[in-house]
């Protein structure tokens, strides 16, 4: 007994003891530690990892590649003739004007500069529809369209009257037909020699005048403005009664 007493007297097997207690004690705490994280961890792995794929994805949505030589398709004109368009209706405005100030020289302050001096926008398309319809005429082409084939006919008609022969026949068919719708009217002295004036009915003459739409009647003529219907003199008094009947 008095050598165990001695032993356990020894300091230095104090101290052994003391530091076997205290690893104890740390490795025990470390694996109570290790334990509740695991414990506690799982969910917010599980969170992490998703949080993680979420980015990624939202990374890869919007980082996609694209191909610098691919343009966005745009919905503009760019033919030929809108081009020329665009090109001319930019020429007519004038960027030095303010559009809130002026917008009427801010857009059409450069027309007249860009304009020809042989005549304006209209004449020119005129021009363009007078060759258009010449080369129409020329063609002598087949159409399903009524308006082209009557515009047709009238320009042979109009072709055979270069025709001195043809011409002098049209006109007196031209005169005959006069001669019957004057007759239609009333009659007239100058053409009839039989021409009686006590026979002769003013207002006859005048309604059958109406009757064939026609609104001049020599000295006065029907205007309708408005469902309106007035009676004016013919030839138009372009000044007073006074200054017409003055005599200087």
């Amino acid at each position: 007994m008095s050598k165990i007493a001695e032993k356990c007297c020894n300091p230095l097997i104090g101290i052994i003891i003391f530091l076997c207690v205290a690893l104890l004690i740390i490795l025990a705490a470390v694996i109570v530690l290790k334990l509740s994280k695991t414990s506690d961890g799982v969910v917010p792995e599980a969170q992490k990892l998703v949080a993680s794929t979420e980015e990624t994805m939202t990374t890869k949505t919007t980082k996609i590649p694209v191909k610098m030589s691919e343009k966005p398709a745009r919905n503009v004109c760019e033919s030929r003739e809108c081009i020329w368009l665009a090109h001319q209706l930019h020429n007519y405005g004038d960027s030095k004007a303010d559009p809130c100030q002026d917008f009427y020289k801010y857009t059409c302050g450069n027309f007249k500069e860009h304009t020809p001096i042989d005549g304006s926008r209209l004449s020119f398309k005129k021009q363009i529809v007078g060759r258009l319809i010449e080369d129409f005429l020329l063609k002598n082409e087949t159409s399903s369209s009524k308006s082209e084939n009557v515009l047709r006919m009238l320009y042979g008609k109009c072709e055979e009257l270069k025709n001195p022969r043809v011409g002098d026949r049209k006109k007196g068919e031209i005169y005959r037909d006069l001669v019957d719708d004057i007759r239609k009217i009333g009659a007239w002295p100058m053409i009839d020699p039989k021409w009686d004036e006590k026979n002769f009915n003013l207002n006859h003459m005048l309604s059958t005048m109406a009757s064939l739409f026609s609104l001049r009647f020599g000295l006065f003529r029907i205007v309708a403005i408005n469902e309106r219907i007035e009676i004016r003199p013919d030839p138009p008094l372009r000044m007073p009664l006074e200054e017409l009947f003055r005599v200087t």
